[in-house]
């Protein structure tokens, strides 16, 4: 029975160069975007085993990054090394706007797909810095890091995802919201797990330029020298 492989980021996504993402894991086509329109055609588009290779940059989409392309429930996307911010804000005075302000929303439609989110970090977004968005399968996500988002840190209450490494500081209504089927180690609302403290919170770095590499920019931001939780913010 074919299934989407339903994705979506929020509307402030800064991605470091040579992002792959993955539905599937065989490659069918490798394609590679610099620019807002290409980024969302792409991913719009992609099939699974598609790879999308992201330049350096900050990505400023007006709308939810969405793939709904058919697959099937093992055709997982894989997101590695980015930051989604700010997101359900209205920058644009749009009286229409109705963005729901998620930094990673990893379902919809009623799909079960495991996507899988590694190293990457949500915070000042109106909504959760992660959540499921009623997928119930077996989402992967390690060693990420939610801050000062408006509502949950990470909100998992309904499917079955892997919350490994986690790090949730100052989100608005809770850490996490997690169901009886979400294997939850080594976060820091986990027992015995300590909360490690931020070098800074001043997010001004991110702003920065990038190497000649286009990697995202060298920041503090977020960072704790751990080596065990949360984003490493590169």
């Amino acid at each position: 029975m074919s299934r989407r492989t339903a994705l979506s980021l929020g509307a402030a996504l800064a991605l470091g160069a040579g992002l792959a993402v993955l539905p599937g894991q065989a490659r069918a086509a490798t394609v590679v975007v610099d620019t807002t329109a290409e980024l969302t055609g792409a991913i719009s588009g992609a099939t699974a085993g598609t790879v999308i290779q992201v330049r350096g940059g900050t990505y400023y989409p007006t709308a939810t990054l969405q793939s709904t392309t058919n697959g099937t429930s093992s055709s997982p996307v894989t997101v590695e090394h980015t930051w989604s911010f700010g997101n359900g804000k209205n920058r644009w005075g749009d009286s229409a706007f109705a963005g729901d302000g998620n930094g990673y929303k990893l379902g919809g439609d009623g799909e079960v797909v495991a996507h899988v989110v590694n190293n990457s970090a949500a915070w000042d977004d109106a909504g959760s810095g992660f959540t499921e968005n009623s997928d119930t399968g077996a989402i992967v996500i390690n060693r990420t890091t939610a801050y000062a988002n408006g509502k949950y840190g990470y909100y998992f209450a309904t499917g079955s995802a892997r919350l490994g490494k986690n790090l949730a500081v100052g989100n608005g209504t809770a850490a996490v919201s997690k169901g009886s089927s979400v294997m939850s180690a080594g976060n820091n609302w986990d027992s015995g797990v300590s909360t490690p403290s931020f070098l800074s919170t001043d997010a001004s770095s991110t702003y920065n330029s990038r190497s000649s590499g286009g990697t995202l920019p060298a920041t503090t931001f977020l960072t704790t020298g751990s080596t065990t939780i949360g984003a490493t913010m590169n």
